[in-house]
């Protein structure tokens, strides 16, 4: 029961049923939070599955360390303890249940798949205003306020740019899938179903998304490709794909000059300042932002951005560990060795997520979204399956435990077989826990980050 509360909770974050037709419910009900009755259920029913939960099942990965550490962090910093452990406490707590109920190859993939699937269901809603099927009221806000930029009515995506790189991420997702090494009849269906999300991205108009999907797109094509492949690619994607991103809808309205941009200008400045120079290290605290900059410079305006959501709020040690949960991601996803067909999928999947995650984040702010709480944790569940099968250093008490209810490891239900010339000398993971050198890759994550935030603000465009 545990993994279907994971199963619900994408269902109601990305789907948001509460907020449909019905939500009258929601609305007089106003303590009822379905997302957080979901988490309380998945709680319970860890504690309960077969087997329980013991010591040995938690901080298993680095991932789970640091997400521990950035937890304490922004609670410790915040100047609000109380409220910000409480507001906070679900989406962590979801983290622990995601790694916790994700225990079987089957699990995970089944996981996310669905995620997948709900990306594409979203994509094909917000599309349904086209058709006549509008039940949160998105065709008003199109026409009105939007000026034909499609939304999809909700809380978390009644905004273009918010819709837009929600979705992106589902064209290479579908491609990897149902088309990659899947049979004909998966394919044809496939490529179909793979228009819904660009057709949706397309009409968000999102400048941000279209170069979003791009990088996301054009990497993850080129992941395990050959060294030549990606070098021509690259320098062939410098040119016709800038060419052709610019042909996108509002892509000539991208400059300095334009009232959006003007706005994310003021934002990135005054959130620079913040986290190089007035609260270098620990920031304003949590969620101060906005109040900060009318308190110093009259107006308030939003973020646009995680990185600058968390470096102004929690400084360049909160940012550092932000951005860490991020490079344990891909470190993980990059250096693993799958062992079957499922397993490389899986893996494709996960760095999608991750890259279209990463790249959006200088433009949306999503920092206490749950999408960061399901990468890292799936990650990490997808981290602790690879190093089942790979004995532990001498001296380390900690064993991989056995699933609850082991799964066979049968073919891919596509058909698909998995030749033992495919299987790389050393399957899995050795990697355990954060080194020196991965404290060090931090550090210049984080000075990268500083440096290309700053040339966004210098830029003349």
């Amino acid at each position: 029961m545990d993994f279907v509360s994971t199963i619900i909770f994408l269902c109601l974050y990305y789907i948001r049923p509460h907020e449909h037709t019905w939500g009258w419910i929601y609305q007089m009900v106003g303590w009822l939070k379905p997302i957080q009755l979901v988490t309380i259920f998945g709680m319970v029913a860890m504690v309960r599955r077969p087997g329980g939960i013991r010591k040995s099942d938690f901080l298993q990965t680095p991932h789970d360390w640091l997400m521990l550490v950035l937890f304490a962090f922004i609670v410790v910093t915040s100047g609000r303890m109380q409220h910000t452990f409480m507001e906070l406490l679900p989406v962590f707590v979801f983290y622990v249940i995601i790694v916790q109920s994700l225990r079987t190859q089957e699990r995970l993939e089944k996981f996310v798949a669905c995620w997948v699937w709900m990306v594409v269901l979203l994509s094909a809603m917000a599309l349904g205003i086209y058709v006549g099927f509008d039940p949160v009221g998105s065709k008003d806000v199109v026409d009105g306020v939007m000026k034909g930029r499609l939304i999809f009515n909700t809380s978390i995506f009644n905004n273009a740019n918010a819709l837009g790189h929600s979705v992106v991420p589902a064209i290479p997702l579908v491609y990897f899938l149902l088309v990659w090494k899947r049979p004909v009849f998966v394919k044809i269906p496939g490529m179909f179903i793979l228009l819904l999300p660009a057709l949706c991205v397309f009409n968000t108009q999102s400048k941000g998304s279209f170069l979003a999907g791009a990088v996301t797109l054009m990497v993850s094509m080129l992941f395990k490709r050959h060294w030549v492949l990606q070098a021509t690619m690259l320098m062939l994607a410098a040119g016709a794909g800038v060419a052709l991103v610019k042909k996108l809808p509002r892509m000539e309205e991208f400059s300095k000059r334009e009232a959006g941009i003007q706005g994310r200008q003021i934002a990135f400045e005054f959130g620079y300042s913040l986290t190089t120079e007035q609260a270098k290290w620990t920031g304003v605290g949590y969620k101060n932002y906005r109040s900060t900059m009318v308190d110093q410079i009259g107006v308030g305006i939003a973020t646009h951005s995680s990185y600058n959501e968390i470096g102004s709020t929690h400084g360049q040690i909160g940012l550092c560990m932000y951005l860490g949960l991020l490079y344990l991601s891909l470190r993980v996803l990059l250096f693993a060795k799958p062992r079957t067909v499922r397993e490389d999928r899986v893996q494709r999947l996960l760095l999608i997520f991750v890259l279209s995650f990463g790249i959006s984040s200088w433009v949306v702010d999503w920092a206490y979204r749950a999408t960061f709480f399901f990468i890292a944790a799936t990650v990490a569940a997808f981290h602790r399956l690879l190093l089942k099968d790979v004995p532990a250093p001498a001296g380390t008490a900690r064993q991989p435990l056995p699933d609850p209810q082991p799964e066979p490891e049968d073919p891919d239900e596509s058909g698909e077989e998995d030749p033992d010339d495919d299987q790389p000398d050393n399957p899995g993971i050795k990697w355990r826990k954060i080194g020196l050198l991965d404290i060090l890759l931090m550090v210049v994550l984080l000075q990268v980050s500083l440096y290309c935030w700053h040339q966004m603000i210098l830029a003349e465009f």
